[in-house]
């Protein structure tokens, strides 16, 4: 924003609130990240809207930047980020052409805006599988240690049955011989 080079002060108020937005998103990311996700997407939706007239390219950083990191957030289903990055598209779309800019020109900040939500959906896939590795790394853990309890108990049951047995049986021969010694008396 220090460099944006505009005239016109409703391009500047778009930018402030963007720019608010932004840092709505930043103190609550942690504690409401479903609103934290809102505000971030009224930050990549504003700069898109005006993009057409920006006189320079500030309002396309300010959307495509706030657009990559809602894609990446995990606290939102794909479809909301699909959602938001089409919408975000469309209004960038319908700006450069009411603003009366070439084909070129109309298509080249969406592809730039379509290439970060690419970008940000991968680093979204690649914390999803980190976070499920996780898990699985913790559920392995936690069925080893159960299976050790399992395999301790069994070894337990086997010393019990074995010393049942042996006694048992000792008691019995000693019977036996007490018997017979009792008969030859």
């Amino acid at each position: 924003l220090l460099t944006a080079r505009e005239a016109d002060p409703g391009i500047w108020t778009a930018y402030g609130v963007a720019a608010a937005c932004w840092l709505g998103f930043v103190l609550l990311a942690t504690r409401r990240p479903k609103t934290a996700a809102a505000l971030l997407a009224a930050a990549s939706a504003l700069p898109a809207a005006i993009v057409g007239w920006a006189g320079d390219s500030s309002a396309i950083l300010l959307s495509v930047i706030a657009l990559g990191r809602l894609a990446t957030l995990t606290s939102v289903g794909v479809g909301t980020i699909v959602g938001f990055s089409l919408l975000d598209i469309a209004l960038a779309v319908a700006s450069h052409a009411l603003a009366g800019q070439s084909l070129g020109e109309t298509l080249a900040d969406p592809g730039v805006m379509l290439l970060l939500v690419l970008f940000g959906l991968n680093r979204r896939q690649y914390e999803v599988q980190a976070t499920q590795a996780k898990a699985l790394l913790e559920q392995t853990r936690f069925a080893q240690a159960e299976h050790a309890r399992a395999a301790a108990l069994d070894e337990r049951t086997r010393i019990a049955r074995e010393l049942h047995d042996v006694l048992a049986h000792s008691l019995g021969a000693l019977r036996v011989q007490l018997e017979l010694a009792e008969a030859l008396l």
